[in-house]
């Protein structure tokens, strides 16, 4: 091996000793524990020849760009309690480019202070993702399958400019908020009317988390069995007309395992991938085993979702199978993941292979 080979595996495997001790990075939907944490993200790959628009991974069969982000957060403490600040500029996203009115520049997907004066209780204001349900919120990093279900990606808001109240209250973890409908967030168009949204999280016998993968629980809630259940929604109201989404779901998890259950329902609701009315419903249920802790995990997924209303598309009714296979050679550093998505129905999108690399740190 080389000097400047051994000089890039050192460095590699510093990065490592410090991701692994460190939360998930901001970049990649984590939360600030710390005063200053800068954190990029670059997802690249090969995806198959699909249609972004209909929620798919990728639209060519060559290397490709799928996410670039880089974010500066903090959580700075005061007399009066700490306080949050997170901001996150993200030059490229495959999926936000493929709208036609995707700004050239890119996007902010994070601008926003909070302050937390109780260890329970932050007050957010700014640009952020709403917390709505599971398979919207997980965090983006700690995607066991390389795409999230249709429901999250059609039914529910991205980034929204508003303000938000979290209240982790032990077994209960509580949000609700209020933003505004456009998705131009640095702007405020108030005429593109508002959203509220709420999430109420209840885990019983010991933390789930955010994730339906095992990689990052507390190693001394590992072995034990726990589970949650849990529920959120939005309610739309633009342009004299009012829409709505909610969503319910149980999981679990066990030592090696992650299993989640959901279900989503929406009635006229404005959709981000394509910026139509859609009705649907989707059930899925999906799992994820650490095989080879923290190194090396599997993951499938099932989804059936049926639309009964999409004013620009023809709507969506189909049965979704994903498989994927995810490698972690530096925890919270780098991640590899290849996987597949098979679609059968009447109306429904192309099958997906994906070969991807993400970095983050």
């Amino acid at each position: 091996m080389g000097k400047r080979a051994r000089l890039i595996v050192l460095a590699l495997a510093a990065w490592a000793r410090i991701a692994t001790a460190a939360d998930l990075p901001c970049s990649g939907d984590g939360t600030a524990s710390r005063r200053v944490q800068p954190s990029t993200l670059l997802s690249l790959g090969v995806g198959s020849d699909t249609s972004v628009r209909a929620g798919d991974a990728a639209t060519t069969a060559r290397m490709a760009f799928f996410l670039a982000r880089a974010s500066l957060c903090g959580k700075v403490p005061t007399k009066r309690g700490a306080v949050l600040y997170h901001l996150g500029y993200e030059p490229w996203n495959l999926r936000e480019r493929a709208r036609p009115d995707a700004p050239s520049w890119g996007r902010l997907f994070a601008a926003e202070i909070g302050f937390q004066p109780l260890s329970w209780l932050t007050l957010r204001a700014g640009i952020a993702k709403p917390s709505i349900s599971f398979s919207h919120d997980e965090p983006e990093f700690s995607l066991a399958l390389f795409s999230r279900s249709q429901a999250a990606l059609a039914l529910y808001p991205d980034r929204r400019i508003g303000l938000a109240i979290d209240a982790p209250l032990g077994a209960i973890s509580a949000s609700v908020g209020v933003y505004l409908g456009s998705r131009d967030a640095p702007l405020l168009h108030f005429s593109d009317g508002v959203i509220a949204t709420g999430r109420l999280r209840i885990d019983p016998i010991g933390p789930t988390g955010t994730a339906l993968s095992t990689g990052d629980d507390d190693p001394a809630w590992q072995s034990k069995f726990r589970f949650s259940v849990g529920g959120g929604g939005i309610y739309q109201y633009a342009h004299g007309a009012a829409g709505y989404a909610f969503s319910v779901n149980a999981n679990a998890k066990w030592k090696p395992v992650g299993v989640a259950l959901e279900y989503n329902n929406a009635s006229h609701a404005i959709s981000d991938l394509d910026g139509g009315i859609h009705s649907a419903q989707e059930f899925s249920l999906a799992t994820a085993v650490m095989a080879l802790r923290p190194y090396l995990e599997c993951a499938a997924r099932y989804e059936w979702y049926n639309e009964t209303e999409n004013s620009v598309a023809p709507a969506a009714k189909f049965h979704a199978v994903t498989f994927g296979l995810a490698s972690y050679p530096f925890r919270h550093f780098l991640r590899a993941q290849v996987g597949y998505t098979l679609y059968l129905g009447s109306t429904k999108p192309a099958d997906v292979v994906r070969i991807a690399v993400t970095f983050s740190q």
